[in-house]
């Protein structure tokens, strides 16, 4: 629990050293918005992320991870979406994600048969394609702004890469990080591409 109660964490990268996130590790982090989980991580523990209704999105590593303990989410009122990239995760009875999580999971997993079970929408993977939320229809800036476009892409290692690009960059660009910067006053489509990795 070394973070509990860390209202000033915004983002964390899990090292690859760690292989379990503790009981109350997070707990009322409210102001986290993105946790990077890195394989060598099997479990999380009771009331982990509790009270960290600032997080969107998670995603749970592949099937060397077993185990999501009871309340692990409690509290996280503005988690859209949590994608589980292996098929044997077992859910805590009381695992508590919101009534508007949507599930991303594969056919016939265990995350599949909670998802059905209790009543959450889900939408099925495939080794593919990405499936990308949460990107806006419309922004708008002011001249002396920027703003980088958050989005969650499913699965998150899928072998592919994203590009960006401005059909009119007189008007708007954009960087490979989805970060927006205004040069004159209009409006354009910015694009976002999703595609194999040549390398």
């Amino acid at each position: 629990s070394a973070f509990r109660y860390c209202s000033s964490l915004t983002n964390i990268s899990i090292p690859d050293s760690v292989t379990s996130i503790g009981d109350n590790a997070f707990f009322a982090c409210r102001s986290l918005m993105s946790v990077s989980i890195p394989d060598s991580v099997t479990s999380i523990g009771y009331e982990a992320f509790c009270g960290c209704n600032s997080l969107t999105s998670i995603s749970i590593p592949t099937d060397s991870f077993t185990m999501i303990g009871d309340y692990a989410f409690s509290g996280c009122s503005n988690l859209k979406a949590i994608c589980f990239m292996g098929k044997n995760t077992e859910l805590g009875t009381y695992v508590s994600l919101p009534s508007g999580c949507t599930i991303y999971c594969y056919e016939l997993s265990d995350a599949e048969i909670y998802a059905d079970k209790n009543g959450y929408k889900k939408v099925l993977l495939d080794e593919k394609n990405v499936i990308i939320e949460g990107i806006p229809e419309t922004i708008t800036l002011s001249l002396a702004d920027t703003t980088t476009i958050h989005y969650s892409a499913f699965p998150t290692k899928s072998g592919r890469k994203t590009s960006w690009a401005s059909d009119n960059e007189k008007i708007v660009k954009v960087d490979q990080n989805g970060i927006l910067t205004p040069v004159s006053v209009g409006s354009a489509n910015i694009t976002l591409t999703n595609q194999a990795d040549p390398s």
